[in-house]
This record gives structure tokens, sequence and C-alpha cells, in this order.
């Protein structure tokens, strides 16, 4: 009876030590990941999601949603990390939302932005836009704000929604092709797959690349896309929360390295067009995926900017929407 009693009490203890034993025996926590539903992200995430880049310290969990559902998820809760306009965010600190950046995503390069006009237009410089419509897929979109912010600051446009120089014209982004053509609008602004498709279309002009002459005015080019967690959940787990802005930032350097051949395997695997990819990969796009002071001096410059055209309403302290995590330990 005693040594059953004592084998008993050794079993029960070993459990303990293993179960308490760091990286043993312990679920890894979830974190679920919220990001748009676009092809590029599965070149961005694709070591991540593929496994090649792993930590048996957090899972991931991704979910591809379009934008509305990243826009519900800013008040569900119900991802850890969203991805979302990095314009968005000091916007949704203000309205009360407990939310910090954890790391900055999508960032345009010079040639994926711009304002095409038909090759028939009378519109032969950017002045010629007063008055005209112009159509956009969102003016809430961190791309638009770029936009509006060259306009404004460099061709002398009041870009102001009521009472400005321009009449905007919302619709989706792969409808504003349509609208042009059929002469609903004067321009539109194409950003990614609809910028890609407007320069090789046979019947329109480029008339002005807005992400080239933003870089030309006011330097390095800004993160339009912020990854959010809550306070709550950082608070929660922090450490969790490192590990995924380390593995973002480790994603980023695989995908640099490797990217034609992600962007080959991803076209086949979601019949998505490869010229469009390789495109996207080499002009269109990049993720800093990180929070380096570079980065972070770019997204103050903007939204500095933003202020002063008028599409934020405060001048935010960039440092304090920010969670270095992962980047105050790494010491960039």
């Amino acid at each position: 009876m005693a040594k059953s009693r004592f084998i008993f009490i050794a079993t029960v203890l070993m459990a303990l030590v293993f179960i308490s034993w760091p990286g043993k025996g312990l679920a890894q926590p979830e974190i679920n990941i919220a990001h748009l539903d676009d092809a590029g992200y599965e070149v961005m995430f694709y070591a991540l999601k593929q496994g090649i880049i792993k930590s048996p310290k957090v899972k991931l969990k991704f979910h591809a949603l379009p934008v509305p559902g990243l826009i519900q998820a800013m008040s569900s809760k119900q991802y850890d990390l969203i991805g979302t306009a990095s314009i968005a965010v000091p916007k949704a600190i203000k309205r009360g939302l407990k939310i910090k950046i954890v790391s900055l995503g999508s960032t345009t390069k010079e040639g994926s932005y711009g304002i095409f006009v038909k090759k028939t237009s009378d519109i032969k410089s950017v002045k010629d836009l007063k008055g005209r419509k112009l159509g956009i897929h969102s003016l809430g979109a961190a791309n638009v704000v770029q936009m509006k912010i060259v306009l404004q600051k460099k061709f002398g446009l009041n870009t102001s929604r009521v009472g400005g120089d321009l009449n905007f014209v919302e619709a989706p982004p792969l409808m504003l092709a349509t609208l042009l053509a059929r002469g609903g609008v004067d321009a539109i602004f194409g950003f990614g797959v609809g910028f890609y498709k407007a320069s090789r279309h046979p019947d329109f002009r480029l008339l002005v690349k807005t992400a080239e002459e933003y870089k030309k005015a006011f330097g390095m080019l800004t993160p339009v896309e912020a990854y959010i967690a809550f306070e709550d959940s950082i608070a929660k787990n922090p450490e969790a929360i490192r590990e995924v802005q380390r593995l973002f930032f480790e994603s980023k350097k695989y995908y640099t390295a490797h990217g034609l051949k992600i962007v080959k395997e991803v076209a086949a695997k979601q019949k998505q067009d490869y010229n469009y990819l390789k495109w996207w990969f080499e002009k269109g796009w990049e993720s800093p995926f990180s929070l380096e002071k570079k980065w972070v001096d770019a997204l103050d410059r903007y939204y500095q900017l933003a202020y002063e055209i008028g599409d934020l309403s405060y001048r935010p302290n960039t440092e304090k929407l920010i969670w270095k995590g992962y980047w105050e330990k790494a010491g960039r």
C-alpha cells in the first residue's frame, strides 16, 4: 500500500515537472491573424503558412478577409492581430478603441500607385483635374490619403471632400476601370492590381505616379497598412506577441530572398496571373513587417501630412500608438 502511494505521488510530481518545463507539455498559444484577402499576402506570409518558419512558443492561424470583414474585426475582437489601414489607427484610438500597432505592413513602391485618364481626355496635367470626377476605391484608404497629400501639397489642389477641387466617386477597385472607360468619371486612382491593369489598358494614359511624387516630395514612402493588437491581449500574453513580431520579420526576410520562386508557386496554387504577382513583388509592394525606427519615422511624417490636409482631426503621437515589444529588445 505504502509502495503504491509512493509510486502515485512520484508520478504526479514527475507530471507536474513535465508540465511546468518551458516548451514541454504546454499547449502553444494560438494567435489568430486577420489579413486582406489578396494573393500578395500569400507571398508575404508564405514561409509562415507553409511551416518553413515556425516557433515552439506560438501557433499562428491566418484568416484572409475582404475589407469589410477587416473593418468588422476591429470591433469584434475576434482576432489577435488585424491588418488595417495605417490611417485608421489614430482614428480608431480617438473613438476609444484600445489598440496598439505591433507591426507595419504593406508599403507601396514608387511605381504602384497612380492616376489614369483616357488617352483622348483633355486632362493634360494634374491641375487639370480641378472640377473633375476622380474614381477612388475608398476615401478612408491609406493609399488614397497618400494620393491626396500629393495632390494638395505638391500640385495645389484642395482635396477636401466638401468644397474641394475634386469630385470623388467611390467604387470597388476592379470597377474603376469600367467607370473610366464608360465615361462615368474623368480619372481613376489605381493601386495594386488596379494600377497593373490600367497601365496595360489600350485606351488609358497614366497622368501621374502619385507614389513616386510622394517619395520625391516627402522622402521615404510610408507603410499604408498596420497590424494592430488589442491592449488587453498584449497585457495578457506579451511574450506571444513579441514572438509574432519576430516571426513576421523572419517571414519578410524569407519572401524577400526567395520571392520569384514563391510567386511562381502561389500563382499556380491560387490560379493567379503570374505576371501580375511578379510585377507586384518587383515593383508594387513591400512589407517591412517591423517597427524599425526608419519605418516609424515615415509613418509619423505621413500622419503629420494627413493632419495638415485635414484627413486627421488631430496630430497623433506616433510613438504612443505602437507597442515595440520585440523591437525594443532588438534595439533597432
